[in-house]
């Protein structure tokens, strides 16, 4: 009996080492070592099976306020709270796990990047209208990144990361997505650089696969870079740049297996490290139109700074900002693109009917030249819809960015310069 009391308390004693050596002490989360643990076997199993994967890394927003103002105890209170309500907002396959200071991570099985997104949008809006017994409100930014083919954890992990940085940058409180596009052609380059420099080794022996470097323009970077997808995510120059270094890539890898042909190992191994520097550099340029395009596609947000001081003019102004929202979140979809492009234009012409009106009510003086931008306003509007109507298609970044661009100057500035004249007739 005393022998049998031994076993079970040995046992018991091993099954808490190796819960505490797997648990983060604070949160009763999983710790980082078993995270990546998990994140490896999902790794393997989406090689295996391609079964679609995604991660989640959030960090709560201005925390160390919290510790500045209340203390390091009421710090951890909110870092348990948090774990708790991630915990019962996640789904029963997810996994939760403490990252490392106030920052935590899910790793989300069977999730593409929509399924992955409601996970994090779902712990978002429930910690948002959660309330700390002291701290009060706290909100936090959450990034996500989706597995994609030939691509290392610590690259699955970088993409999560940066787009944490983009939802803290452009905000905080806020769902940010990698662009899993992109992710892919960086992905393929890589396997594609591999295969050249096998055939920088092979030529050293006389043999290489001289088709080696047409395949980059078959799939991968080279296929996108020379592609309508490629050449209209981006602003003119980031392309023009993107292909100069491409082609300056291609050379440098031409001139090293030359150089390696006719026996010059010590200029080989320098046009190698060119090749090198330039595939770094293509690579960082990627990353910089995943920047861009995330800027394109972030909604408006309203601010009362946008107000003018008519009930009229304000109301019209929120609704055109949620069609632009829409039409950045619709842009893909062609049968609610062609009800936005009927709004841009009808509503337009409401506003600026309206507009004018108060205007010419106030005695503005500057109306005939904001009655003229008007007018330049709905020309434009009205030749992207015509362009949709005879086509059936429209440049949708170059539709988001004047819609944006256009509409945000027009409210901040424009229309900004009648406040003082509204307050003056209040008066």
């Amino acid at each position: 009996m005393v022998g049998y009391t031994a076993f079970r308390h040995d046992v018991t004693d091993k099954k808490l080492a190796q819960h505490l050596a797997v648990t983060d002490n604070l949160t009763g989360l999983y710790n980082r070592n078993k995270i990546e643990e998990v994140l490896d076997s999902e790794l393997i199993r989406f090689k295996r099976y391609e079964h679609s994967f995604s991660i989640i890394i959030i960090d709560i927003d201005f925390f160390k306020q919290v510790n500045d103002a209340h203390g390091h105890q009421v710090g951890d209170d909110v870092l348990v709270g948090f774990a708790q309500l991630t915990k019962a907002s996640v789904r029963s396959s997810d996994t939760v796990g403490r990252w490392g200071g106030e920052e935590f991570i899910i790793i989300c099985p069977e999730a593409d990047e929509a399924a992955a997104n409601m996970v994090a949008e779902k712990i978002r809006s429930n910690l948002e209208n959660y309330r700390f017994s002291v701290a009060g409100q706290k909100t936090a930014s959450f990034g996500v990144s989706t597995a994609i083919k030939d691509e290392s954890k610590d690259d699955l992990v970088r993409r999560a990361d940066d787009a944490l940085y983009r939802a803290k940058h452009n905000g905080r409180n806020r769902v940010e997505c990698s662009n899993t596009k992109l992710a892919s052609v960086i992905a393929t380059h890589l396997t594609w650089r591999k295969a050249v420099e096998s055939s920088f080794e092979a030529k050293e022996q006389k043999a290489h696969d001289p088709k080696v470097l047409e395949n980059d323009r078959a799939c991968g970077l080279g296929q996108w870079i020379y592609s309508d997808e490629g050449k209209n995510a981006i602003d003119e120059q980031l392309y023009h740049d993107l292909l100069t270094i491409h082609k300056q890539l291609h050379q440098a890898a031409a001139e090293t297996l030359r150089r390696y042909q006719v026996g010059l190992k010590e200029q080989a191994l320098q046009c190698r490290s060119n090749f090198d520097d330039l595939s770094n550099q293509l690579i960082d340029m990627i990353r910089l139109c995943e920047v861009h395009l995330s800027e394109l596609v972030k909604p408006i947000v309203w601010t009362d700074s946008y107000l003018v001081g008519n009930d009229i003019i304000d109301a019209q102004h929120k609704a055109i900002i949620m069609i632009i929202n829409r039409l950045i979140k619709n842009a893909d979809d062609p049968v609610v693109l062609t009800d936005i492009m009927a709004e841009l234009v009808d509503y337009g012409q409401t506003h600026f009917h309206d507009e004018e009106r108060v205007m010419s009510s106030i005695d503005y003086p500057g109306m005939a030249q904001h009655s003229k931008l008007h007018g330049e306003y709905l020309r434009k509007v009205s030749h992207f819809s015509t362009d949709f109507s005879i086509m059936g298609k429209v440049d949708t970044k170059e539709l988001i960015n004047f819609m944006r661009h256009w509409w945000l100057e027009h409210i901040i500035k424009e229309d900004q310069q009648i406040k003082p004249y509204l307050n003056k007739r209040a008066e």
